[in-house]
């Protein structure tokens, strides 16, 4: 063999170890790139979204701190129309919620709140399970009666971006939100009130008023959990759970306008015992599965 030909094994011997690394490289590339499944979910039309909004009554729909209890009656709502139909999931896309909005509201594009503008602008759909597979331990009197897994997130922008913020002054007190591209959350009935738990992919603040105040020695938290319930009058009770560089609970009223407040009056005992019920303690495991986001 001539030296030439020697002198070729050595660089293509060489060339191996870097075509291998180069390999390597393009392969934790392409697992760190978030799998986005074919979707089999159903996408509900305009006209049975209009009619789940239109079913929801008694309080302001587009305040910021009314949105989980909206949500929660908007997502129930959709789910008994889909059990109905046979189906065990579903999704909302944003541009047709947005035109079942408007149809059901009478308002226009440039009455939208700021947190549906978002939504449109960064296309985030909900994609949710009826029934997810979840281990319960509760304690004797408390029933669980319906259970969804929410997902939520965006399509692969251009931008990259991982998440958005935005800041409602509209509400009352102002609030600091952030959502990120991939959301969770288990929405949970038990009859006398609703609960998010296993909440991930959502920070925020009150920025104004008493909870402004306690917020801003506390800094943006990560929501863990939701629980409220509703009084005759149709005061919200709600306890929010949040993670920061410690766990904290923090106890609110809001009123049907959207108004907030910290803590419980010492005349409203009616509101002291809803208060008491969500204080219960109950453990609920994460889904064996999510939801699979899809483009």
């Amino acid at each position: 063999m001539t030296g030439q030909a020697h002198a070729r094994i050595r660089e293509d011997d060489s060339a191996q170890p870097l075509a291998l690394c180069l390999l390597l490289v393009c392969m934790l590339v392409l697992m760190s790139q978030p799998i986005r499944a074919q979707c089999t979910d159903v996408d509900l039309d305009v006209a049975t979204l209009r009619s789940a909004i239109e079913g929801i009554e008694d309080y302001d729909i587009d305040a910021t701190t009314n949105q989980p209890r909206f949500v929660a009656e908007f997502l129930f709502a959709l789910a008994a129309q889909v059990r109905a139909r046979g189906m065990d999931s579903f999704r909302v896309l944003p541009q047709r919620y947005f035109e079942a909005w408007q149809q059901a509201t009478g308002k226009s594009a440039g009455d939208a709140p700021v947190g549906m503008q978002r939504v449109l602008e960064f296309d985030q759909r909900f994609v949710v399970e009826l029934d997810p597979a979840l281990e319960l331990k509760l304690p004797e009197g408390l029933a669980l009666r319906r259970a969804l897994a929410a997902r939520i997130g965006w399509p692969e922008r251009a931008d990259g971006a991982r998440y958005y913020s935005y800041a409602d002054t509209s509400s009352d007190p102002d609030l600091l939100l952030r959502q990120a591209s991939d959301i969770r959350y288990l929405l949970l009935d038990f009859g006398d009130f609703i609960a998010y738990e296993q909440v991930d992919g959502i920070s925020g603040k009150p920025t104004s008023g008493g909870l402004g105040a306690l917020f801003k020695l506390l800094g943006m938290g990560d929501l863990r959990s939701t629980r409220m319930a509703i009084a005759a009058d149709g005061t919200q009770v709600n306890r929010t759970r949040v993670a920061k560089l410690f766990t904290f609970t923090a106890l609110a009223l809001v009123q049907p306008d959207g108004r907030a407040e910290r803590g419980i009056p010492d005349n409203r005992p009616d509101l002291a015992a809803l208060a008491d019920r969500l204080e219960l303690d109950y453990t609920i495991s994460t889904p064996a599965h999510w939801p699979a986001l899809c483009d």
